[in-house]
């Protein structure tokens, strides 16, 4: 492979608390008018762009210094411009790259990029690391489902509609959500109204409002989770979660798909990345399922 076979420059990606492996197929939202524009430059020629995550997410108009070196090429698959102005793409990673200069005179960042290519590992002791980490993913998925279901009972039982709200809301809602400012305003009629529709929309099931005198009671919701709860603790099982787990590809990219299973913050995600074969990432894998916490229970 020649040099220039291995680098080229492409349009720049800045991620917020984010990581991109190669292989993996993920949607972002996109506002930042320096994104936006390198979206709309890679559309225009290639489709490509590098992605990179940036060192600190409160800084607004990232450079070169607030960037992360290692990145990944990835191929823009769809883009959506939505009504309030954002951008919603779906991409997939193809290579890891390390960026060797940003050029930011134009409208987007434009990254000169060399591919990182992997090192040969051992793949016996790869496969024995890879079972080691499936089998404390299992460990932690079941974890997972148990404390879901205890939480979820808790709420089943709660005695009156306001306690209902108050074990469901922190469960079901986080972010920017507008049921969390019907809850803290203590509405909590709409917040019923709320979190029926929630539960609704999750099993695909809509309850007849003729069931019931007032279709926004907590009865509704009562029975919603009846519905529910089954529904999810199966999603939840470890054997669910790991299903679609790809056995068949190389040891680089099942590491990199482990890694994506793995919750835990930007800083570590990429400490992944920046490894230099699937092997090591295995290890370090292994290591943090061993000695971090056991991510808490989320249904969105």
């Amino acid at each position: 492979m020649t040099a220039q076979d291995r680098s080229h420059a492409v349009p720049c990606l800045a991620l917020l608390e984010s990581v991109l492996y190669p292989r993996m197929v993920v949607p972002y939202f996109v506002g930042r008018p320096r994104s936006k524009a390198a979206i709309e430059r890679a559309l225009e020629t290639t489709r490509e762009l590098v992605v990179l995550c940036q060192r600190d997410p409160t800084v607004n108009d990232p450079g070169q210094s607030d960037l992360f070196s290692v990145g990944t090429l990835a191929v823009i698959m769809q883009m959506l411009l939505l009504p309030d102005g954002l951008m919603k793409i779906l991409v997939e990673g193809t290579r890891k790259v390390r960026v060797r200069s940003i050029d930011d005179a134009r409208r987007w960042l434009l990254a000169g990029i060399e591919f990182v290519d992997e090192t040969p590992v051992d793949t016996d002791e790869g496969s024995r690391l890879e079972q080691e980490v499936l089998a404390k993913l299992h460990g932690r998925y079941e974890a997972e489902r148990r404390a879901f279901e205890r939480s979820m009972q808790a709420a089943r039982s709660s005695a009156d509609a306001r306690a209902l709200t108050d074990a469901l809301v922190p469960l079901l809602f986080s972010g920017g959500s507008p049921t969390l400012a019907s809850w803290r305003s203590g509405d909590t009629e709409q917040c019923l109204r709320d979190v029926a529709g929630h539960l609704e929309n999750e099993i695909q099931q809509k309850i007849p409002d003729p069931l019931y005198v007032d279709p926004r009671s907590e009865s509704r919701v009562r029975r919603l989770l009846d519905l529910f709860v089954p529904e999810l603790l199966a999603s939840l099982a470890p054997a669910s979660r790991l299903s679609g787990y790809p056995a068949a590809v190389s040891l680089e990219v099942r590491s990199y798909v482990l890694a994506a299973m793995i919750p835990g913050p930007a800083q570590q995600k990429q400490e992944l990345l920046e490894l230099p074969d699937g092997l090591a990432r295995l290890a370090h894998l292994s290591r943090v399922l061993e000695t971090g916490p056991c991510p808490a229970p989320a249904v969105r």
